[in-house]
């Protein structure tokens, strides 16, 4: 018996993620220095493995 999602909570701009998603994703401190500049990226706290 399938279940019939519910629209209200069905979000077309925001689709739920694939594989290949998760595949492409990278942490946020890879991100940042390029986003903010690695002078405001260094102050921002982020989990350091």
């Amino acid at each position: 018996m399938n279940r019939q999602p519910n629209p209200e909570l069905i979000d077309d701009e925001n689709p739920e993620w694939t594989e290949a998603d998760f595949a492409n994703a990278r942490p946020a401190a890879e991100l940042l220095p390029h986003l903010l500049g690695k002078e405001v990226a260094d102050e921002v706290p982020c989990k350091k493995d």
